[in-house]
């Protein structure tokens, strides 16, 4: 990869060490990834690409018990980069896994039944994003595939690759969330999921909403932070991640109706061209 002119920023282990299949597959328990590590360590930093990340376990469910030993030595410890793991078990997480100063990713999401595109399967995924990020306190959620190799649920599109409204929920949050940014602090009402975000360089950050119910009139107070409007772009039944008209904010506070059954992202500054777009649709990563 580094000779094509790609640099990677973390490498796996193993995929679903915990899974075995019909295709290419490997069963690891705790104590032979624990082995294993220094060995792929030693051979990065041989090969001229320490800077490389070790990510593991990568289990198909979301758990970490297969880290226990490599995290309980402070050498191998220290050797990895990234804790990450799949959600095809489908919990949410309900509180932080230890994460030993790491970082931690979702890396590998989807579901194998029929082929849904609705706002209404979108609001679900958003829902998870939102659980993973606010109650997991996640720096990374990625979904599976873009295009789908099946008419399923796999892709962020059909196998045509028209996009699904997950895909553009995704949006609300990689679309303005860059890497880099972090969370913020959320209280006040539970009839709507709404988490923060901010670039801790600059005043820029990003607001989103989740209303699954109807249309709602809802005020949103920030501080520490400043702005004279924000920009709220909306994913609903109608409409795919399209910048509104800007909202003015008085006293850092502004008032706006979410939609109903939609996800809005209310982004600062206001000017789209601001923030960078990412370069694949599929993946979302922030600092803690």
């Amino acid at each position: 990869m580094k000779n094509a002119g790609v640099d990677l920023y973390a490498i796996s282990i193993q995929n679903e060490p915990d899974y075995s299949t019909s295709y290419e597959s490997c069963l690891w328990d705790d104590t032979q990834l624990h082995t294993f590590i220094p060995y792929l360590y030693n051979s990065l930093n041989a090969a001229g690409v320490g800077s490389v990340k070790i990510l593991f376990p990568e289990t198909s469910p979301w758990d970490f018990s297969l880290t226990s030993t490599t995290m309980a030595d402070a050498n191998t410890r220290a050797m990895v980069g990234v804790l990450g793991a799949h959600n095809y078990d489908g919990n949410d997480p309900s509180s932080p896994p230890t994460n030993y100063g790491k970082s931690v990713w979702e890396t590998e999401v989807s579901t194998s039944d029929a082929y849904d595109g609705s706002m209404d399967n979108a609001l679900t995924w958003a829902a998870k994003i939102h659980a993973f990020l606010v109650m997991g306190s996640v720096n990374g959620w990625h979904f599976w595939w873009l295009i789908s190799q099946n008419p399923d649920n796999e892709g962020l599109t059909n196998q045509a690759g028209s996009p699904a409204k997950r895909m553009y929920v995704m949006g609300n949050y990689s679309k303005f969330v860059r890497p880099g940014w972090v969370r913020v602090a959320v209280s006040g009402s539970e009839s709507q999921s709404v988490s923060a975000y901010r670039d801790p360089s600059s005043n820029k950050f990003a607001i989103v909403a989740i209303n699954s119910g109807s249309a709602a009139s809802t005020t949103f107070k920030f501080s520490g932070l400043t702005a004279t409007t924000v920009t709220p772009w909306v994913t609903s039944s109608s409409i795919s991640l399209v910048a509104q008209t800007p909202v003015n904010v008085s006293g850092s506070s502004f008032n706006y109706t979410l939609p109903a059954s939609s996800v809005t992202t209310f982004v600062n500054p206001s000017n789209p061209s601001d923030v960078t777009p990412p370069k694949a649709p599929s993946g979302l990563r922030i600092n803690p």
